[in-house]
Parts: structure tokens; sequence; C-alpha cells
């Protein structure tokens, strides 16, 4: 029997984009925006409000995806730089399912 695969790889994640991008109600409330009390020092960053432990770094090489881990030693797991916020936010609404 033939299986049908997608077409895109990441097809929900490009939904996820448009989505965003589209400015979806949906998904309007789904951040917090901290802004740096330094810029010389630290990046604005934008929290998932469900999962604190994920959250996007605005920095002059893009939007930066992390995840905090604790454990033993906590550390954080960079999950990949994206050129748009939107691209970025998609990225923290997968990992958190």
């Amino acid at each position: 029997m033939l299986k049908l695969k997608p077409i895109y790889k990441d097809y929900e994640f490009d939904c996820l984009v448009a989505n965003l991008q589209m400015k979806d109600e949906r998904y309007e409330d789904m951040f917090i925006f901290e802004e740096s009390d330094e810029p010389t020092l630290t990046d604005d960053m934008y929290e998932l409000k469900e999962n604190d432990n994920i959250y996007i770094q605005c920095s002059e090489i893009g939007y930066i995806v992390s995840l905090y881990v604790e454990c033993e030693d906590s550390y954080v797991i960079n999950k990949g730089i994206y050129k748009t916020l939107e691209e970025a936010k998609a990225k923290c609404i997968l990992l958190n399912q």
C-alpha cells in the first residue's frame, strides 16, 4: 500500500509561521516581552507564558530560541536561530507541545 508523505517536512512549522505573520488572534497573547534593563549587556527577550523555560533572545544575529533545563547543573540548550520573530515564536510553540 502506498503511504503518502507531506510535501513539506516542516508543514506544521510553516503553518504556524503563516498564522503568526497574519496576526492570528490565537497566538497574540502567548508571549511576554521583556525589555532589557541594560541593552549593552543583555538582549530583549520574549518568554512563552505557558512555559517560562522556553524563550526567545532578540540579538543582532537573529532571534535565538532557547530551552532552559534544570538538573544538577542547570543549562541552556540553543534550539535555533531564526531570521524572523514569527519563525522563532513558531519554534517555541512547537517545543512546548
